[in-house]
């Protein structure tokens, strides 16, 4: 069975710049988790990272989650990133990333954006435009260098597995990262929208402001409400299933009132007004458009706000359709658009016992609570 998405993090380094008797990436950082383990458990947590492999140095142990696949490093991260594909042979993902162990701010977001642009062409690299001023060092003194053109580097890299694989194989030189050697190899890099926070830990500075980072993170909370009309029909959206019966809702969009509720609350928490603002029913382009499509954006505008969703509470309110046959299917869909855990998505129903217009069956309600992180 294939795996589209592996993941490899090499964590096989000594860190030796850290000045820290234990490598830098088993060095604690939230709790008893370690830099590592932080790093770890975010891709652990993403819906669509199938499989893990862990680069570790010899002889050391590593307290992984037992799903983990672990492998030794070699002499160098070429060696180590090689050894990290071998290990994923019995996978056979369609595409890797690989992630340094100490770019533990690394978001759900990031990951996202790398996996949405993997062909089998290009490597996938996050990047970012540099920012400060920039001067060479040469024995004539301290010459300027154009920022024009300049990007950052960051993991993680996403390349198609196979090809990667059998390239390493035959490569003999020493590369910093896994650009150079696919550019080294004839093919082409393609750059998405890196993070300020995946910066990688390298000095003991690092480590401060990574935890001040996590230190000033909090949760906000948002709430959202939607109505839609009922009336015969041949089904409805809601919660991006296709539900079959014999009513359907009324709205300019595909009328999910579900996700409809879940866009307003994720503007609720990342401030960024209500859905109507972003996707008006006035404007023609909207006109029957899938409702995902709606919270997919708020949830990248969000992110754009240093704004991750963490947690979802939604309750669709109406006699008609009966929610528990498919409440599983509506769930799933739900965190697969907003990129979330199952374990993190609550799907409720309930009625108001014939009472009012959901009563009567002329209409339908959703209602929803999002928690976010805010850095």
């Amino acid at each position: 069975m294939t795996t589209r998405f592996a993941v490899i993090i090499v964590a096989a380094g000594s860190g030796s710049r850290m000045n820290a008797e234990t490598p830098k990436q088993f060095l604690p950082f939230l709790g008893e988790r370690t830099i590592l383990g932080q790093t770890v458990h975010v891709f652990d947590t993403h819906p669509h990272v199938g499989v893990i492999s862990v680069v570790l140095p010899d002889h050391h142990d590593h307290n992984l989650p037992a799903h983990i696949v672990t492998c030794s490093g070699g002499a160098s991260r070429k060696d180590s990133v090689l050894s990290g594909l071998k290990s994923l042979s019995e996978h056979n993902p369609e595409f890797v990333l690989i992630h340094d162990a100490a770019r533990c701010g690394i978001d759900h977001s990031l990951i996202t954006r790398v996996m949405d642009a993997v062909d089998r062409k290009h490597i996938v690299v996050p990047t970012l435009p540099i920012a400060d001023t920039v001067r060479r060092k040469s024995s004539k003194g301290w010459e300027d260098v154009s920022r024009d053109g300049l990007d950052a580097m960051q993991t993680p890299q996403a390349v198609h597995y196979q090809t990667y694989k059998d390239i390493l194989e035959q490569d003999t030189t020493d590369t910093t990262d896994d650009a150079s050697s696919m550019l080294n190899a004839g093919y082409q890099l393609k750059a998405v929208l890196g993070s300020r926070h995946n910066f990688k830990i390298t000095y003991p500075e690092d480590l401060d402001m990574m935890r001040k980072l996590q230190d000033a993170s909090f949760s906000v909370v948002g709430q959202g409400f939607d109505v839609h009309q009922l009336r015969e029909g041949t089904g409805m959206m809601l919660g991006g299933v296709h539900i079959a019966c014999e009513l359907e809702l009324v709205g300019h969009s595909d009328a999910d009132v579900l996700l409809h509720a879940i866009t307003d609350a994720v503007c609720g928490a990342s401030g960024l007004g209500d859905i109507g603002q972003h996707f008006p029913p006035s404007d023609a382009q909207w006109k029957n458009k899938a409702s995902d499509v709606f919270l997919r954006k708020v949830i990248e505008l969000a992110s754009q706000k240093l704004c991750s969703l963490v947690h979802i509470d939604a309750t669709i309110i109406g006699e008609k359709p009966k929610i528990s046959p498919m409440r599983d299917a509506i769930q799933k869909r739900v965190a697969d658009i907003c990129q979330l855990p199952i374990s993190c998505v609550n799907i409720k129903a309930t009625t108001t016992e014939k009472l009012g217009f959901t009563g009567r069956e002329e209409g339908l309600a959703a209602m929803a609570v999002v928690t976010m992180r805010r850095m």
